[in-house]
């Protein structure tokens, strides 16, 4: 396995930052849903499937939310001991 390159990702930001106005057009929708979904997160709402679509509301599409709910129930869900996982195949 290749050894991280700091450096590397360290020119990749800077460039990056450097175009990061005149790219607004073309990426700003994404830091608008980002911050949009700081602003609604909150892991105590009383309804949280009904937050976590407010919070997810601003991704760019419904496959968008389905990744992040994917992703949100694979952290969330302990894992399932080996012997028990077979059955689920």
């Amino acid at each position: 396995m290749a050894d991280f390159d700091e450096t590397k990702l360290s020119e990749i930001i800077a460039c990056y930052k450097q175009s990061f106005d005149s790219n607004w057009s073309g990426e700003g929708y994404k830091w608008i849903a980002v911050q949009y979904f700081q602003d609604n997160w909150n892991i105590d709402a009383e309804n949280f499937f009904e937050m976590f679509k407010k919070a997810t509301s601003k991704t760019v599409s419904g496959y968008a939310r389905f990744l992040i709910f994917w992703e949100l129930c694979l952290f969330l869900v302990p894992p399932i001991p080996q012997k028990k996982a077979k059955y689920l195949l």
